[in-house]
Formats: C-alpha cells, sequence, structure tokens
C-alpha cells in the first residue's frame, strides 16, 4: 500500500505542528521512526524485544526515512507493526492522524 509518510502532522485546527525550532513541519515519518526506533515502552525487562523483531525495526526505519517523494509502499506486516506502535504513544493528537493515514 502506497502511504505518503511526508506530509505535516496537523493540529487540531489543521495547522501543520512545527519541531522546536519553529521552522520545521513535524512530518508523519519522523513520528513514526521515533516509534520504530525507541525502546519498546510496552516491553518489560522479561519481555524485551529479541534481536530479529528490532533488526526488522531499524529496516523498516531505514525504508521510511530512505523514501522517495510521493510515498512509500508499506506491507501488511508493516502497516500492523507501525499501527500497534503507534496505538501506544500517549497524545491523543499523534494517533489519530497517524492511524488516518495507515489506514487507509
Amino acid at each position: 500500500m502506497l502511504i505518503d509518510l511526508q506530509q505535516p502532522l496537523r493540529n487540531i485546527y489543521g495547522e501543520p505542528e512545527l519541531c522546536e525550532d519553529q521552522l520545521t513541519p513535524v512530518t508523519l515519518a519522523a513520528l513514526c521512526l521515533s516509534m520504530l526506533l525507541a525502546p519498546d515502552p510496552a516491553a518489560s525487562t522479561d519481555a524485551a524485544l529479541t534481536g530479529p523483531q528490532k533488526l526488522a525495526r531499524m529496516l523498516l526505519a531505514q525504508r521510511i526515512a530512505e523514501a522517495p517523494p510521493g510515498g512509500l509502499d508499506l506491507k501488511l506486516d508493516d502497516l500492523h507493526l507501525l499501527k500497534d506502535l503507534v496505538s501506544l504513544h500517549p497524545y491523543p493528537l499523534v494517533v489519530g492522524r497517524l492511524l488516518a493515514v495507515l489506514e487507509v
């Protein structure tokens, strides 16, 4: 499925959210990368991610980071992983905006 993650995260008013520099918009890709490359917030030390799981996340993050303009063709497994990780994010706006794009 072709998904454009380079689009900006939009606030509740539909305006692009900006990074701390107040110049650069936060992209959906940047949010996905941060979730893929962060330690698993749902895992305890007993249920840590395995090496192959970490590698799969890193490879997906690399594909997102290197995606050409216009979108990235994501496999069903990639979409499920992103949806699961997005659902763990603490901010409802981020969850809602990302899930809307990933549900296409």
